[in-house]
Parts: structure tokens; sequence; C-alpha cells
């Protein structure tokens, strides 16, 4: 597991330094209001795509071991082209009626196709313990996209960009998957097998539409300071991401239940550490963010801030999520989830109401601490049992 951790961390830091600079150059080209509609459309497709995901993200951590198991891919797969078809359009036609750039909003979507068919095409080379062909696959897909924005910082190229990571990200689906489909399950059968992956991978959709709420308080200014600092959110947790993506296989395929606990107190001191020095780096924030996207962008501070904070709570709650990803989702989890996701989403919309970006910043910390609790409690309860 150690030797994967490092191939998969060195490619995790590649990539999120370049995709930090694709966000810093799409939004010095866009502008203010330009990235706002794209932060906003991404934010959408993102819902979107999440949402019809089906649970298929976090399943083919686990493996692809059986036809059973290539069935469901080959139905999401089926799902994913129809999505792909369909989502840029309806992105640029709900653009249009709301008077807002069309070319950037069906960009935005295609953008949001290409990462996160992609991820998946990560996902399925990680449950195969294949680290090396995952992480090179993650960084062909980053420097392709950059490419243009680096030889010209235009709209042209951005949109450029955009149309490359969607073709990309899906090719290589197309190329990962291909070795591991099966004939299809019906979608009702990949619904019931997945219900659990589903209904707690469903709160966290939800809480993508904070970008929505902020826009519809704050105008596609505030959407763009909002989107900016949300940014950050990956590249800042991407230690925590590569190390699950690398526990998950293995806590599903320990022999025992003492040998699973083992390697998740392991990696739980690793995740302690990571959030403690997050919560830290949060002082740098506000430079970080005039640095990354230039003066224009300064009043993303306080949710820049926010982000780094919330990233270390989110790590915490996504190590104790990765026992029950590992071994099955308890209905009480998902419960927990849906309640603190929709909370935490109200007191965005309030607190931006009142005050501005800080007040969503605010929000969207508590927004983290309610999921993390929700989670981490009764995942507690549950490893505590195993010693009897």
């Amino acid at each position: 597991m150690r030797a994967r951790f490092a191939v998969s961390i060195g490619g995790r830091i590649g990539s999120a330094l370049l995709q930090a600079g694709i966000f810093a150059l799409l939004a010095r080209a866009l502008g203010l209001d330009g990235f706002g509609v794209f932060s906003l459309a991404l934010a959408m497709s993102g819902f979107s795509l999440s949402l019809l995901d089906l649970g298929m993200g976090n399943r083919v951590l686990r493996g692809l071991r059986d036809n059973r198991e290539k069935g469901a891919l080959a139905t999401y797969s089926i799902l994913r082209a129809v999505l792909a078809a369909v989502l840029p359009v309806t992105a640029a036609i709900v653009a249009g009626s709301l008077e807002e750039p069309v070319w950037i909003a069906a960009c935005a979507a295609a953008y949001a196709i290409g990462e996160s068919t992609g991820d998946v095409a990560v996902g399925i080379r990680q449950g195969r313990k294949s680290s090396v062909t995952a992480m090179t696959i993650l960084l062909v897909r980053r420097a392709a996209t950059i490419a243009p924005l680096v030889l010209s910082n235009s709209e042209q190229a951005a949109a450029t960009a955009m149309l490359i990571a969607a073709v990309v990200g899906i090719t290589s689906y197309a190329a990962v998957a291909a070795a591991n489909l099966a004939r299809p399950v019906s979608l009702n059968r990949l619904m019931r097998e997945n219900l659990s992956l589903i209904a707690s991978g469903g709160a966290t959709n939800l809480s993508q539409l904070d970008t929505a709420i902020v826009a519809s308080s704050l105008g596609t200014a505030g959407a763009g300071y909002y989107g900016a600092g949300m940014r950050l959110f990956n590249p800042i947790n991407l230690g925590i991401n590569t190390l699950l993506q690398v526990l998950i296989p293995e806590l599903a395929s320990a022999p025992s239940q003492s040998q699973r606990k083992q390697h998740f107190l392991r990696a739980r001191k690793l995740v302690l550490l990571a959030s403690i020095v997050t919560v830290g780096a949060s002082a740098f924030a506000p430079a970080l963010v005039t640095f990354l996207y230039g003066p224009e962008f300064s009043g993303a501070a306080p949710i820049a801030i926010a982000v780094f904070v919330s990233a270390a709570i989110s790590g915490l709650a996504q190590l104790h999520m990765s026992w029950f990803y590992a071994i099955g989702v308890p209905r009480i989890v998902p419960i927990g989830m849906w309640a603190s996701v929709a909370l935490g989403l109200s007191l965005i919309w309030l607190l931006s109401q009142n005050a501005g970006i800080s007040g969503a910043a605010i929000g969207f910390v508590a927004m983290h601490l309610l999921l993390a609790v929700s989670i981490i409690a009764p995942c507690e309860v549950a490893i505590r049992k195993i010693d009897g």
C-alpha cells in the first residue's frame, strides 16, 4: 500500500499544480463575471453528473472482479454517453434564457463531463491497484487541458482548453472501460445494488448547489469570488483524496475486521496531521487567491480561508466514510448527511443575504462541520465494536 500511495501522491501533486494553473488562467481569460458564469455552470453540471453517477465512482474502487461488476459498468457507460450529448446543450439553453454567455456555459458543461468521466477511469485503475496507469491518465488529462491556455490566455484558448478536457477525459474512460465491460444490467438493478452509495453520495451532490445559492444572493460577481475560492478545495485535499483511493481497495480486500481496523487507524494518524497543517495554512489563503487569479479576485479571501478550514474537516469525514464505502453504508449515515447538507445550504443562503461573501464562507464551514459529525460519530461506534 505504501508504494501505491507514494506513486499516487506524486501524481496527485503534479495534477493539483496543473489544475490550479488551469483555473487561474481560466479566471484571467474570462474575467470576474465570466468566471462566475463558468463556476455556476460547472457546479450545476457537476451536480447533475454526480446525481447520475449512481454510486459507480466509488464502486469501481472496490475492483471490477466479476461479470456482475462489469455489467454495472456497461450500464453506467451507456448513461454517461447520453449525458455527454445532452448536458452541454441543456447548459447552453439555460444560459441563453438568462442572457449569460452561452459558449461559456456549454464549454463548462463539457469540461465537467470530461473531468467526471476521466476521474472514473482513474478510479477503475486504482481499484485494480494499478496506480502508475491511474496517475498517467490523470497527468495527461491535465497537461492537455492547460496547453492552449499557456500558449494564449484568451477566450478562444479558454474554450479550446475546456473542450480538450472533455475529449481527453471521455477518451481515457473509453480506453480503460473497454476491457472491463460485460452485458449491461438493468438500470433498476444497478440502482438497487448501489442504493447505499447513491444515498450517501446524494448528500454530497446536493452540497454542490452552494454556488447556485450564492449566485442567487450575490450575482455572477459573487459566484466568481465563491468559485475562485472553491477551486482550491480539491487541490488542498489532494493528499487525503489520494490516500482514500489507495485505502478503500485495501479495506475492502482485508481478510479480517481486525486487519481492516489496523489499516484504518494507521491512515487516521496521517489524516489528522494533514488536517492540522491545512488549518494552519489558511493564513496564507488571501495571498494565494490574489497570486493565482489576480487583484480582481481579492474579494474571494473569506471563502478561500473557509475552504482551507473546510478541507481539513472534510478530510477527516472522508476518511471515516471510506470505512463505510469498503464494507457497506448504514442507513443512519445518509440520513444524517442529507440533514446536514440541507441545514448547511440554508445557512449559506441566510448568511450570504446578510453578510455577503463572508457570510457564505461561515455557512460553508458550518455545513462541513455538520457533515463531519454525521459521518464520524457512527463510524467510531462501528469501529469500537470490533474489539467487542
